[in-house]
């Protein structure tokens, strides 16, 4: 089971839907947008697939401390990759396997910063 919480999911008066989430750290406009999309994409292929009337027609990052607006994309081949990544993921997952490569990601890990996995400390 994955869990996670939208900030905002409204239907516009055509019956769009669109997601936005609003994002507030130290981290880097660039790493921000990279960091969060994958989240919002997995986000809107949830929507797309627990709602009723279609899929998610936009989404984007709001950057508080910036003072701008990032689109994300989630045209559905888009989303179409991200189900099945998490796919893949929730059944390594599942499988007890919980392998990783040490990356950019690791640098913000409340894990890594806290001592509890040395996961990209190398």
């Amino acid at each position: 089971m994955l869990h996670g919480v939208a900030d905002l999911l409204f239907r516009d008066g055509e019956g769009a839907w669109h997601l936005v989430d609003w994002k507030a750290s130290g981290m880097h406009r660039a790493e921000k947008v990279e960091r969060y999309t994958p989240q919002l994409q997995l986000y809107a292929a949830a929507v797309a697939h627990l709602r009723d009337g279609g899929p998610v027609s936009s989404a984007r990052i709001h950057l508080l401390n910036e003072g701008e607006s990032v689109a994300i994309p989630v045209a559905a081949g888009v989303l179409d990759e991200v189900r099945r990544a998490a796919l893949v993921a929730v059944r390594r997952i599942g499988a007890g396997d919980f392998a990783t490569e040490a990356g950019p990601k690791c640098l913000a890990c409340g894990y890594r910063r806290g001592g509890w996995r040395p996961v990209g400390l190398t």
